[in-house]
């Protein structure tokens, strides 16, 4: 079982962004002069789990919501090996029909082996706020 739970870990990725800056002010993850101009510039941060490092990092910073949730995307299926089969989860909070867009565009463009909608922990969701959306999964490791 520890196995295959380190198999996904090595190939598992999350991405995700956030539709609001204040809840990661609120949580101290960036000062109020950041949220204040992150704010003016409507800036969406993508943010992707480290799991080298166990946090969660910066990765690009695009302005508004559709290039941030097309920018997830692209880098969320980059970082699968699509000859494999994938596991996805389209994971939100509070942007249900959303995810469900998400979810069919990968449907039809991936058929995964998996794909499920799943609304983001309410511990999750206090961090990084409401209309935050991300994708997550991983591909299977090659036979051995």
């Amino acid at each position: 079982m520890l196995q295959a739970i380190e198999q996904v870990r090595q190939t598992e990725q999350i991405i995700f962004y956030v539709d609001s800056l204040e809840y990661l002010h609120r949580g101290g993850r960036i000062g109020g002069a950041a949220r204040l101009i992150g704010t003016a510039l409507n800036l969406k941060p993508v943010l992707y789990v480290d799991h080298d490092i166990g946090r969660i990092e910066a990765g690009e910073k695009v302005r508004t919501r559709r290039r941030a949730l097309e920018r997830v995307y692209e880098l969320f299926f980059e970082r699968m090996d699509l000859s494999r089969p994938v596991h996805v989860a389209v994971i939100h909070s509070n942007v249900e029909e959303l995810a469900q867009t998400v979810a069919e565009r990968i449907r039809a463009e991936y058929n995964p082996a998996e794909l499920l909608v799943t609304p983001i922990s309410p511990v999750m969701g206090t961090h990084i706020g409401p209309g935050a959306l991300g994708i997550t999964g991983y591909y299977e490791p090659s036979a051995r």
